[in-house]
């Protein structure tokens, strides 16, 4: 009998947390500010960081349906926050402004040489965002490439 109050409790908190709001939003992208406007790149390596680090590290987040799922929606909201935080491929201009660019250059390529990045609770969802050993090298050398211009 105890077992079945766990369940039924669980199943309660499980549909409550539904009705919990999470506001999932694209801040406003200005397109003088965004990385690709500030540096050129062939259009594999835009496709590359687009599908492997835009849904992340940017202000133009595709947000599929299971974020509209609790639990999930909780840690994928708190995911992009940080992500952004950390990194905002739309927000560029700020970062070459106070001399941050290099830095988060750097920490692209340490991040892809480590495998940490793209995340692989995010690549296993999105196909897309799994990087062969070829396409990461290519995106190293583009940051590379750009660090001190």
């Amino acid at each position: 009998m105890k077992k079945k109050k766990i369940i039924l409790i669980v199943i309660l908190i499980a549909i409550a947390i539904q009705f919990v709001p999470v506001k999932f939003e694209n801040p406003a992208v200005l397109e003088e500010q965004s990385f690709f406007s500030l540096n050129e790149a062939t259009p594999e390596v835009k496709s590359l960081i687009y599908s492997a680090c835009y849904d992340c590290h940017s202000n133009e987040v595709n947000f599929p349906s299971y974020t509209k799922i609790a639990p999930v929606n909780f840690w994928i909201k708190r995911h992009i926050d940080r992500g952004r935080e950390d990194l905002n491929f739309s927000e560029w201009g700020k970062y070459v402004l106070n001399g941050k660019a290099n830095h988060k250059l750097e920490e692209c390529v340490e991040k892809i040489e480590k495998g940490k990045m793209p995340l692989k609770s995010y690549t296993w969802m999105h196909e897309d965002a799994k990087l062969t050993e070829q396409q990461k090298q290519l995106l190293i050398d583009y940051f590379n490439s750009l660090i001190n211009r």
